[in-house]
């Protein structure tokens, strides 16, 4: 007989982990193609629905509706460009604040920076806005201009998520 026939088995740990990690990777890969492939044109079908209803109170023409659809989009690419922009801003003041010794000129050019980033992001949506505003028809640019403004006020100041209320 063989040395090893009076071994006991081992289990194979590995075995189980690779397919633990086989499934998981396989999920999240599902999940991301779910995802996207609820998207279209860069916009979910359920945040498409609210444009919709959101349209249909403000009585828009089509051509008004696909507008705003273009213009809910070109929003969110905005905030996203610019908020990849202030990541690295944004961790070297939190690295520059928790120092022992404070660089303030460091600091200053750090909040200069992100204040730059900041009011450009708001001269581009400003911008979309308005060219959005000028394409819908006179006797609805009021209800659209209330609405915004009230969007506008209910979203509170800045942050990553759209800030309000804590």
């Amino acid at each position: 007989m063989s040395d090893y026939a009076d071994l006991p088995r081992r289990p194979r740990r590995w075995l189980w982990v690779a397919l633990g990690l086989s499934v998981t990777l396989n999920l999240a890969f599902l999940g991301g193609f779910l995802y996207l492939r609820g998207k279209v044109d860069g916009v979910r079908e359920g945040e498409r629905q609210r444009i919709a209803a959101t349209a249909q109170d403000l009585g828009l023409s089509q051509s008004e509706q696909q507008s705003f659809v273009e213009l809910r989009r070109t929003l969110g690419e905005t905030t996203r460009r610019h908020q990849r922009q202030l990541q690295a801003p944004s961790t070297a003041l939190a690295q520059a604040v928790m120092r022992p010794t404070l660089d303030r000129a460091e600091i200053d050019r750090l909040q200069e920076q992100i204040s730059a980033i900041r009011a450009a992001q708001q001269r581009e949506s400003s911008a979309l806005v308005t060219e959005f505003t000028l394409t819908v028809a006179p006797e609805r640019r009021m209800a659209v201009i209330q609405f915004l403004r009230q969007r506008a006020a209910s979203a509170g100041p800045g942050g990553p998520r759209g800030g309000g209320p804590p």
